[in-house]
């Protein structure tokens, strides 16, 4: 009896040092709850930073806006331009057409001229061949007053063709008076033509800048998507230790399931009925806290299956997302480099159309200078035919004082006064040519300051 005491009190013994040691696993068991504890609180941290991920999405899509609304102002900076471009362009056709007005004006014009030399022409022929007729017939005295009579026809019709040559040079000056008002205007033209094409420059620059921050903020914006791929992969590795560590808790529950099954077996041969009460209590005891850590094993894995699909779905969206946000950027970039594409080839088509201005001016300069070199050189032929009507009318008097001094040889006196009238008449020819040349210069002058 007494040996089996003993053996009851062995086996006590034994029983509580399996239940110490129960009870240290059951504290090791807890340890492993609070390492999953501090897994949830790391999940939590994780759900955190995929709020903070969120937001950066959401001031992705804030920036996305804001390009797009550079995008709409850089539109209506291109629609502005194109406008500026065709009014620019119906300037041109009016001030093409006032120069097609302006050249039917210097043709007829030129249509006189000639038409003037013509006449100069003929008058000039007529009195060429009326003075022949005349130094023929000089001998007969009864032709005398028809030739002065003639002769005064003449010089009335030489003085009308004298007015009409002062007319067309006064059409002239009123022709070279609007040339040099079109000169003005087309010089004020070209000056504002240059400041638009100036402003048009900086605007492009502007538009340059404004490209060059967009790709600035492409590339943050790759920047900052390759920091979040960056810290999803950590997020990852994380829960790849956070799994490593689930599965190490599970082998712990088996091997304390393992040390249940044993204990319960020690149990089974037991005999003593309050052992075996104490035994059932404590087994009781750690099937509860056994089903407890089941649950919370159980908990636990669905929260790291749940923590898993939504880190796939979150990576899975974060990637559509990006991937939508760079295919928009690319757009965006390729529609923007477009549009400074078709602003560089207005540009040059703005440099094409001040050259061919530039071309056209100095075709302008060049019909000046030719007007003026016809000018002069009418000038010249009028002053020559001056000349020569002076000189005809004084060979004309001369002859005529001839023809009295071989009349009235016996009255010297006669003689004498006619010598002192041709004198007087040759002085006066003289004075008109002196008039004549100073005319000329103060006409040369006054073109040259013109």
């Amino acid at each position: 009896m007494e040996n089996k005491v003993q053996e009851v009190t062995q086996q006590l013994t034994e029983k509580d040092i399996l239940l110490e040691v129960l009870q240290k696993e059951k504290e090791q068991a807890a340890v492993v709850v609070k390492e999953l504890e501090t897994a949830l609180q790391s999940r939590r941290e994780l759900i955190s930073h995929a709020k903070i991920y969120r937001d950066q999405l959401k001031s992705l899509s804030h920036s996305n806006e804001q390009l797009e609304q550079s995008k709409r102002q850089l539109e209506e900076e291109v629609r502005d331009l194109r406008y500026r471009m065709e009014k620019e362009q119906y300037r041109c056709d009016a001030e093409e057409r006032a120069y097609k007005n302006i050249q039917r004006k210097l043709e007829h014009v030129n249509i006189l001229q000639q038409s003037q030399e013509a006449n100069d022409a003929n008058a000039r022929f007529l009195l060429e061949h009326k003075i022949f007729e005349m130094e023929r017939k000089l001998g007969e005295r009864q032709l005398r007053k028809t030739l002065e009579a003639e002769t005064e026809s003449t010089r009335t019709h030489l003085v009308e063709a004298i007015k009409e040559a002062e007319r067309c040079l006064a059409a002239h000056k009123v022709t070279e008076k609007a040339l040099h008002s079109e000169k003005v205007k087309h010089q004020h033209f070209i000056d504002k033509l240059t400041d638009e094409a100036t402003s048009q420059r900086e605007t492009i620059s502007s538009l340059s800048q404004k490209l060059a921050a967009a790709g600035t903020r492409a590339n943050s914006m790759e920047n900052k998507v390759h920091q979040v791929t960056q810290q999803l992969t950590e997020k990852g590795l994380l829960l790849e230790v956070l799994q490593k560590e689930k599965e190490q808790a599970a082998v712990r529950v088996k091997e304390l399931e393992t040390a249940l099954q044993s204990k319960r077996e020690l149990i089974s041969h037991a005999k003593i009925c309050d052992q075996l009460k104490s035994l059932s209590h404590s087994k009781d005891q750690l099937e509860q806290s056994k089903r407890q850590l089941e649950e919370e094993v159980r908990v636990l894995r669905y929260c790291i299956e749940s923590m898993q699909q939504y880190r796939c779905d979150a990576e899975e969206r974060a990637y559509k997302n990006i991937q939508q946000k760079l295919e928009q950027v690319n757009i965006l970039q390729q529609s923007q480099e477009r549009k400074l594409g078709e602003a560089r080839t207005t540009q040059q088509d703005i440099l094409n159309q001040r050259d061919s201005t530039h071309t056209e001016l100095e075709r302008y300069r060049q019909l000046y200078t030719d007007e003026m070199h016809l000018r002069k050189s009418l000038a010249v032929k009028l002053e020559r035919t001056e000349s020569q009507l002076s000189k005809a009318n004084f060979i004309l008097v001369c002859e005529h004082n001839r023809s009295l001094i071989t009349s009235s040889t016996a009255n010297s006196s006669r003689v004498e006064d006619h010598l002192e009238h041709c004198a007087s008449d040759n002085i006066e020819m003289e004075g008109v040519s002196d008039h004549c040349k100073s005319t000329k210069t103060c006409q040369e002058a006054h073109d040259h300051s013109g």
